[in-house]
């Protein structure tokens, strides 16, 4: 039989779990050292990396570093790309290298992909997680596999459509699509006419492109 504070810690921990992130991210915040590594690293993979996306960066920092690799690793391939970008940019570069080797090379490859841009820039606010579907996807299809696909996205504002070739022809809101006919096509309701913003465009100009979209 377990001891005692074992037990209350795994009772502790399994009534954390139920929390909302950004609640649990406030939690281990106001913890000491110590205890605040013990109850991150009993969190499952899944929570551990919701918790971090919430919590302020140089609390990211703090758990990440006394995390095993392998584990830290695990952690960041469940992040949303763009998030474990900016948290491995606050890293050493020795221990971001170290984890990015650790990591799945698709995700590892998402994220050097975004590590390459500016934090300035358009390409350093990018996502390579956004949700895609052919023009000929009936908005029935988009919303089912919509569905399926929500919970790895960063947003799931705009549904965009694209080719063949993965080139953009033109995107979808999301109000358009729940009220829309579950038969149409997308390309029948997508807004052709999409702003666009070079990889290096800066920050300011980059916002004035989304706020036009809006």
């Amino acid at each position: 039989m377990g001891s005692p504070d074992i037990l209350r810690l795994k009772f502790s921990q399994t009534r954390l779990a139920r929390l909302h992130p950004a609640d649990l991210a406030d939690i281990i915040e106001d913890l000491d050292r110590p205890e605040r590594d013990r109850v991150f690293r009993a969190l499952d993979i899944e929570v551990a990396a919701e918790v971090l996306e919430e919590a302020d960066p140089k609390l990211q920092v703090q758990l990440i570093q006394h995390m095993p690799a392998e584990t830290a690793s695990d952690v960041l391939e469940q992040m949303s790309p763009s998030e474990a970008t900016d948290l491995l940019q606050e890293l050493e570069e020795p221990h971001a290298q170290t984890l990015l080797q650790e990591m799945e090379p698709e995700a590892a490859q998402d994220v050097r992909c975004l590590l390459t841009h500016d934090e300035e820039t358009a390409g350093g606010m990018m996502t390579t997680s956004f949700f895609s579907q052919p023009p000929q996807a009936t908005v029935s299809q988009a919303l089912d596999a919509l569905r399926r696909e929500a919970s790895d996205l960063d947003v799931i504002y705009y549904i965009y459509v694209e080719d063949q070739q993965g080139q953009l022809v033109g995107a979808v809101n999301l109000r358009e699509l729940l009220t829309s006919n579950p038969q149409a096509p997308l390309e029948s309701i997508m807004v052709k006419r999409v702003v666009t913003a070079a990889l290096t465009t800066n920050r300011v100009t980059s916002r004035t492109f989304l706020l036009s979209m809006g």
